[in-house]
């Protein structure tokens, strides 16, 4: 079953159901990293901005999935990727239901049922 939830993982990574977001901000929020010529230096956001995000484009990133992040490759969730070096990169890094308040109820509620079927037949 573990390579069974890496597939599953693998696709919800390259073919994210919501592949753009956005947020508007209710308070005014500086982000730690993203400005400046280098990227590294902070990004202020004022309250009522709004900032999209790409997870399509994320979840592609070389730096936290490897070299072949733009392939379709379920056995890289067994090994040691750059995402999980630290629990903010593993909490925000990989985000096919999103995160935080507003994380999509299908993690919990819907996505144990379409595997069902599939856990039921691999029980027989």
């Amino acid at each position: 079953m573990p390579y069974l939830a890496n597939v599953l993982k693998e696709i919800l990574r390259l073919y994210p159901s919501v592949p753009v977001n956005t947020r508007t901000a209710h308070k005014m929020t500086t982000l730690p990293t993203g400005g400046g010529p280098d990227r590294r230096s902070p990004v202020l956001i004022q309250k009522g901005e709004n900032v999209a995000f790409c997870v399509y484009a994320m979840h592609r990133r070389e730096d936290l999935y490897g070299k072949d992040a733009e392939y379709f490759r379920p056995e890289r969730w067994d090994e040691d990727l750059p995402l999980f070096r630290d629990e903010k990169t593993a909490a925000w890094g990989y985000l096919p239901f999103n995160g935080g308040p507003r994380i999509c109820l299908g993690r919990s509620r819907i996505a144990p049922f379409h595997y069902s079927p599939i856990l039921i037949l691999d029980a027989n």
